[in-house]
């Protein structure tokens, strides 16, 4: 997968970088180039297993009422729409992974568009994969506090714009599904309600029908 390849080819430049610039090599750095290369592999390391412990706190120690698309947090306009397309989105979107086969709900395509029940728990999952990604992007930086102090510019920046690079193109891409979710979603709300007035209308007109046949067997009776 994508996101896979990108974190082994940047953790092991970051490596080969680190072990170049040690003071076995360069002498840029004040750690040897095996230390080089193991915080390199460590600060990687924290930097996925952050993004797992978030992720499993947001999905199951938060209230599921707070990943509600009705709430403004979660509401996506119009400019944001025109933001997310002139950065291209619909050509690249599809190459960035979906992580749905971990939560058992894919979110690759709109199984049942016509449902809003089930369009209310696709909206749920996109709502819990904005804030995951999210919050990770910003907590990225944390990787600058985990490595020592020497190695903060070459393996604690890198390691932190790599991992927040990886996470911003996945929220942009559920916050602009989300935004054509909506439109969907409405659809069908109208369809349903010009649905109800129908058969509102079909059994007024029924039971005036009805009425007006008890007059008439009354009146010839």
């Amino acid at each position: 997968m994508l996101f896979v390849q990108v974190a082994i080819i940047a953790t092991v430049s970051l490596c080969v970088i680190n072990a170049a610039l040690s003071q076995n090599v360069l002498a840029v750095l004040p750690v040897s180039a095996w230390q080089g290369v193991l915080w390199s592999v460590l600060a990687a390391a924290f930097s996925v297993a952050l993004d797992a412990i978030i992720a499993l706190f947001i999905r199951r120690a938060l209230p599921k009422k707070w990943f509600d698309h009705k709430k403004p947090i979660f509401t996506v306009g119009a400019k944001e729409k025109k933001f997310y397309e002139k950065i291209k989105i619909r050509k690249w979107k599809d190459k960035i992974p979906e992580w749905g086969k971990f939560t058992a709900f894919s979110k690759n395509k709109i199984a049942r568009p016509s449902d809003n029940e089930y369009l209310d728990k696709y909206f749920q999952e996109l709502c819990y994969g904005e804030m995951i990604h999210f919050v990770s992007a910003a907590a990225s930086f944390a990787a600058l506090f985990f490595v020592p102090r020497p190695l903060i510019l070459s393996v604690g920046l890198p390691v932190a714009v790599v991992n927040a690079l990886c996470n911003l193109p996945s929220a942009f891409i559920l916050r602009y599904n989300s935004y054509k979710l909506e439109v969907l979603y409405k659809n069908n709300e109208k369809k349903a309600v010009r649905r109800q007035q129908t058969a509102v209308s079909s059994a007024v007109a029924s039971a005036i029908s009805s009425a007006s046949s008890s007059e008439e067997d009354k009146r010839f009776a």
